[in-house]
């Protein structure tokens, strides 16, 4: 009988684990939660994509943020603005955790005409300990938005971007930014193609964060 209530005790226990703890670490990367303008540098004809790696402590605040794609002078203003934004923590279980999110900053030219943003200097990378084994996002292919017709207006809208396992944008959350502006850059997220993140080696889904920063028409750009 005694042998029988331990081995009850046994697969009892690790039932209740089973539950707790379903397909291992439960993982929430890091969120943005509040962002600003962004200033395009002025007497400059440059466009692209500029590419950060934003490291994020326990408490949402920004520790470092990395350049993984440079564009001179742009990299400059899209840097000074990041470093002023605020996230939340990633989590891990339910308890903060450091962790890392990717921002892309657009630089977006007056009338693209719908041509792609070069991204080559974007490539796969291995995971850090300190996001715990969390790989974000890649930017796979992505365009310019199209610039509303009939808009002198300017500005920055920066998106929060939910990404899913097969690397398409799910869910596009607008955290700054002024209509017509915010729904252009949303229609271009859209079409954005992305490695999926992974953790412990496995597809996850996970966010980014997109921001198109739109010239106004005084200062058209080829």
């Amino acid at each position: 009988m005694a042998v029988l209530a331990m081995a009850l005790v046994i697969v009892f226990a690790g039932l209740i684990r089973a539950q707790t703890n379903p397909g291992g670490a439960a993982y929430k990367p890091v969120e943005i939660t509040s962002a600003g303008d962004i200033a395009y540098p002025p007497n400059t004809a440059v466009t692209g994509l500029v590419a950060l790696d934003v490291s994020v402590d326990t408490s949402g605040n920004v520790k470092d943020v990395k350049v993984l794609q440079d564009v001179p002078p742009l990299t400059h203003a899209a840097l000074t603005a990041v470093k002023k934004w605020s996230f939340r923590a990633a989590q891990l279980n339910g308890s903060p955790v450091a962790g890392r999110i990717r921002v892309h900053v657009v630089f977006d030219p007056y009338n693209p005409g719908g041509v792609g943003i070069p991204s080559g200097g974007l490539q796969p990378e291995e995971p850090t300990d300190g996001a715990r084994r969390y790989v974000p996002p890649r930017v796979t292919a992505a365009n310019y938005a199209i610039y509303p017709v009939n808009t002198a207006v300017g500005g920055t809208v920066v998106l929060h971007v939910l990404v899913g396992k097969d690397g398409k944008a799910e869910e596009q959350k607008v955290v700054y930014g002024v209509e017509p502006l915010r729904t252009a850059a949303i229609e271009a997220v859209k079409s954005w193609k992305f490695a999926s993140a992974t953790y412990e080696g496995k597809t996850a889904r996970s966010t980014v964060v997109v921001t198109f920063v739109f010239p106004s028409a005084a200062f058209a750009r080829p």
